[in-house]
């Protein structure tokens, strides 16, 4: 987010993924299971089960790796798992993005007509970081916005990088001069 009046924010075109270590399964038994939901597969819980997690590890929903392996309800009939995900899921998770930040928008405006009434001009920006459960239909489900996320940088390098990511992220917000103000 680099502007909450006009509302402007930018998403990147593909997630980092967060595959569980172990195979999903919904027993009550495993509702005590860190490894089987939505954290890093190599987080402190889970460390010790490196060895299970998928292997190689899909490094963006972007990539082959992990659109030929989506798995879900659709894939018992003739869906083109790699269109649903570009056509139908990753626009349900903008959407959900951009209705949470218009829902939540009223306190970030307050502060904003303070800080201009003030005379005052700052470069203010935020990274959020959803966390997303998509379920075996291609629903896109947001269970956690985390506030100043993204900057995972090359933290799980045996998982992915966002390097590139990352200096865009920093050109975007003027790092580099750009865009030049007068």
């Amino acid at each position: 987010i680099t502007s909450v009046n006009p509302l402007r924010v930018y998403l990147l075109d593909a997630a980092f993924p967060k595959v569980s270590t172990f195979a999903y399964n919904d027993s009550t038994a495993n509702l005590v299971n860190p490894c089987m939901h939505v954290i890093m597969p190599l987080g402190e819980a889970c460390i010790a089960f490196a060895d299970q997690l998928v292997k190689p590890y899909p490094p963006s929903t972007r990539s082959r790796l992990f659109l030929d392996h989506i798995r879900g309800f659709r894939s018992k009939i003739a869906v083109d798992w790699h269109e649903m995900w570009f056509e139908e899921v990753w626009p349900q998770i903008a959407i959900k993005i951009i209705m949470a930040l218009l829902q939540s928008r009223a306190q970030p405006l307050k502060i904003d007509r303070k800080i201009k009434a003030a005379g005052l001009r700052y470069k203010r920006f935020l990274f959020l970081s959803p966390d997303f459960v998509i379920d075996n239909t291609g629903g896109a489900f947001m269970v956690e916005l985390n506030t100043n996320g993204f900057m995972i940088g090359d933290q799980y390098p045996e998982l992915f990088t966002a390097q590139n990511e990352t200096k865009a992220a920093m050109v975007m917000l003027g790092v580099t001069d750009y865009p030049l103000r007068e």
